[in-house]
């Protein structure tokens, strides 16, 4: 019985040791994932606002074309003119930007799965590791048997205390295991 909550005892030492490398560890690599994102964000928005200021340039020259132009009166349909232009520049700036938009949200998507991927690794990981330690498997109780017809008061008392002794090693067993069972339903619900 010593035995057992000492080897028990033991695992969940060395389980939490590793639980603690292996979290640094996929922390630095989910880390790198969000900056290998926000460079990919920079260069969106770069190109983004390389398109924009390229339609805006192209707005500005069709706009002064038209009041430089000699003899232009200003009356109906130069403001007509002049507010096609403007509403052909909006409608391509919301082109664009809805375009960002679209790419943004892939790109976060993407991201996103990368991590939860990555993340499951490090769930399995975990699992697999309880596993190899025995912090997985069910514990039997060591329960005294009768050497007559039934069992004496001592041996009686014996067998609750064992089986309340292995409810608890089963029951912090869980506990540690817990979040890595746990942790993939939860990032599914993840908006």
């Amino acid at each position: 019985m010593k035995e057992r909550t000492n080897a028990v005892r033991e695992a969940r030492s060395a389980f939490k040791a590793f639980t603690g490398d292996v979290t640094q560890e996929y922390r630095e690599k989910v880390r790198l994932i969000d900056t290998e994102f926000e460079l990919k964000l920079a260069e969106m928005e770069a190109a983004r606002d390389a398109k924009i200021a390229t339609a805006e340039a192209e707005f500005q020259k069709k706009r002064l074309a038209l009041f430089t132009q000699t003899g232009v009166e200003y009356n109906e349909a130069t403001i007509q003119k002049l507010e096609e232009q403007w509403k052909g520049y909006s409608d391509k700036l919301f082109a664009l930007r809805k375009e960002y938009a679209e790419q943004y949200h892939q790109a976060e998507m993407a991201n996103e799965q990368r991590k939860h991927e990555l993340l499951s690794e490090r769930d399995k990981k975990v699992l697999d590791k309880a596993e190899e330690l025995g912090l997985t498997k069910d514990y039997q109780p060591i329960v005294a048997r009768p050497i007559g017809d039934e069992l004496v008061d001592v041996e009686e008392r014996w067998n609750e205390r064992e089986k309340k002794k292995v409810s608890r090693l089963e029951e912090r067993n869980n506990k540690i295991l817990s979040k890595p069972r746990v942790a993939g339903k939860l990032r599914e619900w993840e908006p």
